[in-house]
């Protein structure tokens, strides 16, 4: 796997013919301005996944500068292109080494880190691998690591709190489908140093077993929402009543106060990416908390997998997300 960013001279106006037409734009719309004015010359940025399988690329995405502050919302113009460029960074000859070795047959066995009381050992990385479903430990580290990203940089990421996935199995796992019991002592103040009536969101990864599904549960104060997102466009009533009890229950037993949510809106998110594929649902979740944490909008899609995988393989071996 090759991943890579570059460079490209194109003068728009002339594209006809040129491998400019091969390009795609996910989910940015053409810049009209650019294409009525001829012989200027634009740099775009170019990302581009290259398969070792089949030897061809994957994807080339265009970005101009006035198509990449799309991406963000409520960021300043001048900000645009870096957190573009950080949003896709190209890995390191040395990282992609590293990636690569790691997730080889030879390590299966060794623990390559550490992460509290987790082990990643080789065969557990490996599920970052292609066409691999993500387990419960790369889960919960890499969100681990978005707490500690929102920590370096609070004025950078908007205050979550992430759960691991084992939080909404006890959570929903009482004899009636709701046992608050079973999880309030997982946010104790003493705990996490903050109260979840604090947080803009709070992310709740939700494994459905009956259908090795990945999903994601959004308690979203900042918009006054309670959020679903499935990258299969699934729906689930249930995660709804059970998230909207639980806010009400943890505020009430951490604050003592009542909050109100008869206002707040049950949301499936319909405009989002979706997978192409039975193994991706896991890392799509991983990049729509990635993405929300940021307060971006969800700007990728099928094609960016092998490289967010290949990505989060180097975070969790560096313990550090970028």
């Amino acid at each position: 796997m090759d991943i890579f960013i570059e460079n490209l001279v194109a003068t728009c106006g002339k594209t006809k013919n040129s491998v400019l037409e091969t390009f795609r734009r996910p989910f940015f719309g053409g810049n009209k301005r650019n294409n009525r004015e001829k012989e200027e010359q634009v740099v775009k940025d170019v990302i581009s996944v290259d398969d070792d399988e089949d030897g061809g690329v994957d994807e080339l995405v265009v970005v101009d500068e006035d198509d990449e502050i799309e991406v963000l919302e409520g960021k300043k113009k001048s900000e645009g292109k870096s957190e573009l460029e950080e949003l896709f960074a190209e890995l390191t000859d040395e990282e992609k080494n590293e990636v690569e070795l790691a997730l080889s047959p030879h390590h299966s066995q060794d623990v390559l880190v550490v992460y509290g009381d987790i082990k990643i050992t080789g065969e557990i990385l490996q599920c970052l691998g292609p066409r691999r479903w993500l387990n419960d430990e790369v889960i919960s580290v890499y969100l681990e690591l978005l707490k500690e990203r929102e920590k370096r940089e609070p004025g950078k990421f908007l205050k979550c709190h992430f759960f691991n996935p084992f939080f909404y199995q006890q959570l929903a796992g009482g004899v009636n489908g709701y046992d608050y019991k079973a999880v309030k002592r997982w946010t104790m103040q003493k705990k996490i140093g903050y109260g979840l009536i604090e947080c803009d969101k709070i992310f709740v990864p939700i494994h459905q077993k009956d259908k090795m599904h990945w999903c994601l549960g959004v308690i979203n104060k900042k918009d006054k929402k309670f959020q679903y997102l499935d990258s299969l466009k699934g729906v689930d009533n249930d995660v709804f009543n059970v998230l909207a009890r639980y806010y009400v229950d943890e505020v009430k037993d951490k604050s003592g106060e009542e909050v109100d949510i008869s206002t707040w809106k049950f949301e499936y998110v319909e405009d989002l990416p979706g997978q192409e594929n039975g193994c991706d649902c896991g890392m799509f979740v991983l990049k729509y908390i990635d993405f929300y944490s940021r307060g971006l909008v969800l700007w990728f899609n099928q094609k960016h997998m092998a490289y967010f995988r290949l990505r989060t393989a180097k975070e969790i071996l560096r313990l550090r997300a970028d």
